[in-house]
């Protein structure tokens, strides 16, 4: 089995999974109640805080979404279906891993659109600075996600 179809295959067991529908949820929510939770934020966008909390805790969701999918799918013994077709090691956990990074990009990416569209609505017309410090933030969040999965 290629590594390809491992990838599609673990991707569509986590976008059918509750972790997911309520990550994918509950994040972007986060946001648009940080919002509210926080009224004063010292001129500091939204979508910058909600950048450097989900850096903070998407690299924990990552880590605990990885190793219960591993345990819970050795308990159930779907490794032993593996002896039938070899399948290197290796495949299957860069297949959970790229596939659990792209669900946590994707909901990082909504929380941080809804996070732009409450900076645009509350402060107006969006400097620049406030997107280079978002996409900045965007990518430190991504890459600490990345080395907590690892």
């Amino acid at each position: 089995m290629s590594l390809k179809i491992l990838f599609l295959d673990e991707l569509k067991g986590f976008y059918k999974s509750k972790v997911m529908i309520i990550l994918w949820v509950g994040m972007p929510l986060l946001s648009l109640l940080f919002h509210y939770i926080v009224p004063d934020t010292e001129d500091i966008p939204i979508s910058s805080i909600v950048a450097l909390l989900f850096s903070s805790i998407g690299g924990m969701l990552a880590s605990a979404m990885l190793s219960t999918s591993i345990a819970s799918e050795k308990v159930r013994h779907v490794y032993d279906l593996f002896l039938i077709r070899p399948v290197r090691r290796t495949n299957i956990l860069l297949a959970k891993f790229f596939a659990v990074y792209l669900c946590l990009i994707i909901a990082t990416g909504i929380s941080l659109a809804i996070g732009l569209i409450i900076d645009q609505l509350t402060i107006g017309t969006l400097p620049e600075y406030v997107i280079d410090q978002t996409i900045e933030s965007l990518s430190i969040s991504l890459a600490a996600m990345a080395i907590s999965c690892s």
